[in-house]
């Protein structure tokens, strides 16, 4: 198998100096190379340095930007539909003290300063207009202009320093209404942003903006001479056209450092080439001892070792090729066996191709992968590190392959290109929304793989969501909580579930979450799977099966409640029926008789009636088609008042109705009218006789809800003993007056079955107020 290493040996030798100085030149080369690649590589590290530090500024002036954004936001919201602003105080000094940058808060509306936080201080810029200032007005009309924030400045205030003014204009019903404004002083917008933190020494920094004056560009960080920034970084920030220039400086350590290496390179040259000629000029038996070890180390070798002739008949055969293949060297060699003879007949044409390139010495070596068969008929993939050995003519006199059973290896990559595959199709067909987040060096987990669903779910392409941090693609209402959940998943190892809220395209979208751990080979939490499901519709079903199933259990308690009233009212007048006719058979005289008819023509009269009072009831808790108007609520009340004009002058009551006018309620007419008769006459009824009536209507509203208030100074109820059953059919509370305990039940009954409901405040001896909820 190295039958040609003696002949080399001697060739060495009898070139050992031109050899040597071949190896010095190609060494210095490689040195060179070396060099340069260093060189690149510290440039390339330099200028992702650069870039790293670029985007951290840029995060942290976007952080100050959107905080001063949500304090513009929340002072605007202060002002009312008219234009007023209210508890602007109380507002301003909250988000004052959340915000420790932001150093004064105005409202300016129509352009002039009427509304500062802190005012001490700021007495100087209050009733400054801006607007009217030719000078100072050209950034402010901007913000107009783009109808969104736009940050002026760096300006000197009229106060007194210099800072970075943000202005949201304001528009009420399309018209501008005048400014919501953050004042930031240059030093903290500097601090707040790292821009002030930079190494200078390190680096050049400048902020810079185009004046809208004078249309050039201005700088604000102090500069030595002219810099041109054309060969560093820059960003752009629209919000106040502001410009940032970063630039490394340069460093003239770095220069004796390369100096260093030259030299180095020089040294390493000189002593690999010192080192060659003295391994050339050895003696030969010191060489052929090296080869004889090189000898057993080929033959024990993991690679099996095979030798071919000139026509490829194999000549040596390795102890690791006897393991691969299963055949003995004596039985390849008495088969005189070539290499297509163990190669699958399928590969047999590349192969041969690969071969004639080394037979006919067109390549000095390759590699290949074929398939081989193997003693017992098994296929195997292999890998195989061919080379040719020359005569001093340049003829190919040998092969010599190296080659390496890659069958398992490769049966791993085909299964874990068909599972990447399949979870690939899975990933970008599903309609669950998926992504794959990636914990990086500061802790923060960040998008770094996202299926198609979350791109039309989000409405955001891939190039805007990853490499972002958790929360800052998806707006989950409640990201404290989706943090706790991720947490939770990363220190157990174990999958979480959960069910939160996002806003995404202006509308609320409930998820159900599943988070999906990966742990890598040490069993910590690097990656996290994240599958969501879109359940909106889901949860307004179940909202509304809550809400059906809670109408039918009222009803089914009013149905049970109703029951036992018929029963009850029904057994009595059926057991006095039958009680009398009992005397009746036993009467004496036709005068007992004819008072006994004269009992049962009352109890008939009676239950005549109660069957009247329960079919009303039927017919208020069963009819589903009950007429429903809109109706000017102020106007039935002053209709029920003119009803009861007679009893109000009988109790010397006053009636206060404060209904406003324009208050429309969808009702029945004759519910409504109802309602307002048995509530106000009842107000009448149960009024306290030491004071003169007095009974108020109001309204106010609430949710959903028009809430009708009837409050009245009368005797009270005594809530504590009857507020369980003071809407109970024939359930009185007062004995000095008529009645039939009636009128309160089929009133809740009408408001119930309109949608709303019936609330009561009373206390004995001061008086009860009644709120009845209109359905809006």
């Amino acid at each position: 198998m190295i039958n040609f290493f003696p002949k080399a040996i001697e060739v060495l030798t009898r070139y050992s100096r031109l050899i040597t100085l071949f190896i010095f030149i190609i060494t210095s080369a490689v040195s060179a190379v070396l060099f340069n690649l260093l060189i690149t590589i510290n440039k390339e590290a330099d200028q992702q340095l650069l870039e790293d530090l670029m985007h951290e500024v840029e995060d942290n002036l976007e952080a100050t930007i959107r905080t001063s954004y949500n304090t513009m936001l929340s002072l605007a919201l202060t002002i009312d539909r008219d234009g007023v602003p209210h508890d602007f105080d109380s507002v301003a000094a909250i988000l004052y003290e959340a915000n420790h940058g932001i150093g004064t808060l105005e409202l300016v509306p129509n352009g002039v300063i009427k509304y500062i936080y802190p005012m001490q201080g700021n007495e100087a810029a209050y009733n400054y207009d801006i607007l009217a200032d030719s000078t100072r007005n050209k950034e402010a009309l901007i913000a107009i202009e783009r109808k969104s924030v736009f940050f002026a400045g760096p300006l000197e205030l009229k106060q007194g320093g210099t800072a970075i003014i943000g202005r949201m204009p304001v528009f009420k019903e399309g018209k501008f209404w005048g400014f919501s404004v953050v004042i930031i002083s240059l030093n903290d917008f500097l601090k707040a942003s790292h821009i002030a933190g930079i190494d200078t020494t390190r680096y050049r920094v400048q902020f810079a903006k185009i004046d809208p004056k004078t249309g050039k560009e201005a700088y604000f960080l102090p500069q030595n001479g002219k810099v041109n920034w054309a060969d560093g970084k820059s960003m752009f920030f629209p919000e106040g056209d502001f410009k940032l220039y970063l630039q490394l400086r340069e460093d003239s350590d770095r220069s004796y450092l390369e100096v260093l290496w030259i030299l180095m390179g020089i040294l390493v040259s000189s002593g690999v080439a010192f080192l060659v000629y003295f391994f050339l000029n050895s003696s030969k038996k010191q060489i052929k001892l090296m080869l004889d070890e090189l000898q057993v180390h080929l033959s024990n070798s993991p690679l099996g070792v095979v030798e071919y002739d000139q026509a490829l008949k194999i000549t040596k055969w390795s102890k690791r090729c006897e393991e691969i293949f299963g055949w003995t060297e004596d039985e390849i060699l008495k088969m005189n066996t070539t290499a297509f003879d163990i190669i699958y007949k399928d590969d047999i044409p590349k192969t041969e191709e690969i071969a004639s390139g080394l037979t006919e010495g067109q390549v000095s070596g390759n590699i290949s992968y074929n398939r081989n068969i193997t003693k017992s008929g098994v296929v195997v993939d292999c890998i195989w590190y061919n080379s040719v050995l020359k005569d001093e003519k340049g003829r190919v006199t040998s092969v010599m392959s190296l080659v390496q059973d890659i069958t398992s290896q490769r049966l791993k990559e085909k299964a874990l290109e068909k599972s990447e595959s399949d979870m690939s199709l899975i990933f970008n067909t599903t309609n669950d929304i998926m992504f794959l987040l990636e914990k990086d060096s500061e802790g923060y987990y960040r998008y770094t793989s996202v299926n198609q669903a979350f791109v039309n779910f989000a409405g955001l392409h891939q190039s805007e969501v990853l490499n972002k941090k958790l929360g800052e693609a998806l707006n989950w209402n409640n990201h404290r909580q989706i943090l706790k959940h991720v947490n939770k998943t990363e220190q157990s190892g174990h999958y979480q579930a959960f069910e939160e809220s996002v806003e995404v395209k202006n509308m609320v979208v409930y998820l159900e979450t599943n988070l999906h751990p990966i742990l890598d080979e040490t069993g910590e939490c690097k990656q996290l799977l994240v599958v969501s499901r879109d359940i909106t519709d889901r949860r307004k079903h179940e909202k509304e099966l809550q809400k059906t199933y809670q109408l039918t259990k009222e009803q089914n308690e009013r149905l049970l409640n109703f029951a036992y009233i018929v029963s009850h009212n029904l057994r009595t007048h059926t057991s006095n029926i039958s009680g009398i006719l009992n005397l009746f058979k036993i009467a004496d005289s036709e005068q007992e008789k004819e008072r006994l008819l004269s009992y049962l023509q009352l109890v008939s009269n009676t239950l005549d009636e109660t069957m009247s009072h329960l079919n009303e009831v039927v017919s208020i808790q069963t009819n589903n088609d009950i007429l429903v108007l809109p109706l000017n609520l102020r106007e039935y009340i002053i209709k029920t008042i003119y009803l009861l004009r007679e009893k109000t002058q009988q109790y010397g009551a006053t009636i206060i109705n404060e209904v406003p006018e324009q208050v429309v309620v969808n009702f029945n007419p004759s519910y409504l009218e109802s309602v307002l008769l048995n509530f106000i006459a009842n107000a009448l009824k149960y009024s306290n006789p030491e004071v003169k009536p007095l009974i108020k209507l109001q309204l106010t509203t609430h949710n959903d809800y028009h809430i009708l208030r009837i409050s009245d100074n009368g005797i009270g109820i005594d809530l504590l003993k009857h507020k369980g059953s003071l809407f109970g059919l024939y359930k009185r509370f007062h004995t000095h007056t008529e009645g039939k305990g009636l009128g309160l039940f089929i009133t809740k009954s009408q408001i119930e079955a309109m949608g709303g409901k019936i609330e009561v405040e009373s206390v004995v001896g001061q008086g009860t107020t009644f709120s009845v909820y209109f359905k809006r």
